[in-house]
């Protein structure tokens, strides 16, 4: 390998080239460098830059301290590396696996990543292109774009966009408020479904789902003990409770019809519940499968109890302001 220095849009860029003819690229500084051509290896540290144009490829890149990469063409064709507080911007192009590690802002705007493995303390956010694979160690945002299967170790946000699935575990959480999702999985994490749409829902161990809206088309099975809680939206393609797992209906007006029955808040047997929602939406759904040792309740909605809630805080406030204007 020899060292040159290349001089290149009137900045001095240090370059290693091997025998093989391949050429690395190393800034520092304030350095930047438009690539445009291809390189082996890159190398960005201290608040340097580098902009991946469209005939610009790059091996593998690291990028360190307060540095700043953007790709908007051309390709990182195996491993681009993002840690200190360093940041990517990704407009376009292709990136075989983007390894975010850092306490910067990764944004995927454009393009396609293949995989993506977040381990760093700030998010990483989706807002277009298309993302294969995310594994998910620290926290996630998905405008829109299209992801495929989310390994979910921490946080998740889904605002929008398209996702093939979540897989849900240990303590994360997975926050749903729009977009679809083609396949929710639990594994010990939690799930807040507010809006949306999810094609199945799977519950398992110890996970709890917390459905307020948005659509589930593929059904909604809990296993093992797993806790699902429903306040709101719609559930098509069956409910299933077994093993030990609960799953509770909060609504008002609840009917049991087709073998269905009540006794007081438990729900037993199968077949259709329906009810409202607090907001007064009128709701059916089919109970398909439930076992004995799983538990299906159905729980009027507690606004009574959330109203005198209020009135003693009230109470309590005016209570307050009497005693601070007698002192």
């Amino acid at each position: 390998m020899r060292w040159q220095i290349v001089a290149t849009m009137g900045v001095t860029v240090l370059l290693a080239v091997t025998d093989a003819g391949a050429v690395d690229f190393t800034l520092t500084g304030n350095q930047h460098l438009d690539v445009s051509t291809s390189y082996d290896t890159g190398y960005l540290y201290d608040s340097t830059s580098a902009d991946v144009l469209k005939d610009g490829h790059i091996g593998s890149a690291y990028v360190n301290n307060c540095a700043v990469l953007r790709v908007s063409g051309g390709s990182i064709d195996s491993t681009l590396d993002a840690s200190g507080a360093s940041s990517v911007n990704m407009s376009s192009g292709f990136v075989a696996f983007l390894f975010a590690q850092s306490t910067g802002v990764i944004n995927v705007n454009g393009g396609t990543v293949d995989k993506l493995f977040s381990a760093g303390a700030n998010a990483v956010n989706v807002n277009d292109g298309s993302v294969s694979m995310l594994f998910a160690h620290s926290g996630a945002n998905v405008y829109g774009g299209t992801v495929g299967v989310v390994q979910l170790y921490s946080t998740l946000d889904v605002f929008g966009g398209t996702v093939a699935g979540v897989h849900a575990f240990g303590g994360s959480t997975a926050n749903l408020s729009g977009g679809s999702i083609s396949s929710l999985l639990l594994v010990g994490g939690t799930l807040n479904f507010y809006g949306g749409a999810g094609d199945a829902l799977n519950v398992f161990v110890t996970s709890t789902a917390n459905v307020f809206g948005g659509s589930i088309g593929g059904g909604l099975w809990a296993h093992d003990t797993a806790t699902v809680n429903v306040s709101g939206g719609n559930i098509s393609g069956g409910i299933s409770a077994v093993d030990a797992s609960t799953i509770t209906f909060y609504g008002t007006d609840f009917q049991a019809t087709g073998g269905l029955t009540l006794d007081g808040n438990t729900v037993l047997g199968t077949g259709v519940l329906s009810g409202k929602w607090s907001n007064g939406t009128p709701w059916s759904l089919e109970i398909t499968n439930h076992a004995a040792s799983a538990t299906i309740r159905a729980v009027p909605e507690p606004s009574t109890f959330v109203l005198l809630g209020m009135g003693t805080v009230g109470l309590l406030a005016f209570a307050w302001r009497r005693r601070r204007a007698s002192t």
